[in-house]
């Protein structure tokens, strides 16, 4: 009974820095899948040209004949305003590439920082961010543009967290605990990640859209889009992640520790 105080998990410091971790990393996760497909998705009017191209062809082969496209309406129920048809290499390099290096950078920043003036004012920082970027995500035109910027914001929040929380987590255990520490955080931060991946996938499975097909004047015929979304599902997605970060936010506001400079755990 006597050992328990040195198992790292059962220190109020360490359940606070790894519950941060766990609630801050949902909207690592819930960016990373949404940017990506939000992006690559083509547009609403190309998707609705593909299925009435499709409806032609099924239609030439069980009649031989082929028909106007005047005579197809397809409507898209219920609509999307996102989708650019990026490549993966588009996408890199006009939305995440920014994002990546302003991380890079500020995680070097926030590593200075935390010398001087310890860990937990940068975390504070970037979990703003972390707030700001998801309700920017949720409530700003879905254009690849506002993506660049949002992201570039949350770029600035990811090099601050990355840097700041493993500081937290080796500042708040003896020098022989560390690594065990910083393992949990690691497992603590990859579930936060897959936490977030089901929540937006269950929220995107929850949000199909229908193409409603009409032909020659007939009554509609609907049927789902295979890994096509509504809005509301990626921004219900960025909504709960906004949430979770404010819980992370608030987490952070309470720890004691991280106030004073960083001394690589020597001062425990």
């Amino acid at each position: 009974m006597g050992q328990e105080a040195d198992v790292p998990g059962l220190h109020p410091r360490v359940t606070l820095v790894l519950g941060g971790a766990l609630f801050a990393s949902f909207l690592i996760g819930v960016q990373s899948y949404a940017l990506g497909y939000m992006t690559q998705t083509p547009d609403s009017a190309t998707v609705a040209a593909g299925v009435q191209q499709a409806t032609l062809a099924q239609i030439q082969q069980q009649t031989g004949q082929a028909m106007p496209p005047a005579m197809v309406q397809v409507l898209l129920d219920p609509g999307y305003s996102y989708g650019n048809g990026f490549t993966l290499l588009q996408f890199a390099v006009r939305v995440a590439l920014l994002q990546a290096v302003l991380a890079m950078i500020c995680g070097a920043l926030a590593g200075a920082l935390a010398r001087k003036i310890g860990a937990r004012l940068p975390l504070i920082f970037a979990l703003i961010l972390f707030v700001g970027a998801s309700v920017g995500y949720a409530v700003l035109p879905h254009t690849w543009v506002v993506f660049l910027w949002v992201s570039a914001a949350f770029g600035i929040g990811f090099g601050f967290y990355y840097a700041s929380m493993p500081i937290l987590m080796v500042e708040a255990v003896p020098q022989e605990q560390q690594g065990i520490s910083l393992g949990m955080l690691g497992v603590m931060q990859s579930m936060g990640v897959a936490i977030g991946l089901a929540i937006v996938t269950a929220y995107l499975n929850a949000s199909p859209i229908t193409a409603q097909v009409s032909v020659a004047g007939q009554p509609a015929q609907g049927s789902v889009i295979p890994q096509i979304f509504a809005d509301h599902g990626y921004e219900m997605g960025f909504w709960f992640a906004a949430g979770a970060s404010v819980i992370a936010l608030v987490i952070t506001l309470v720890m004691r520790h991280g106030r004073v400079p960083a001394t690589g755990g020597t001062a425990y």
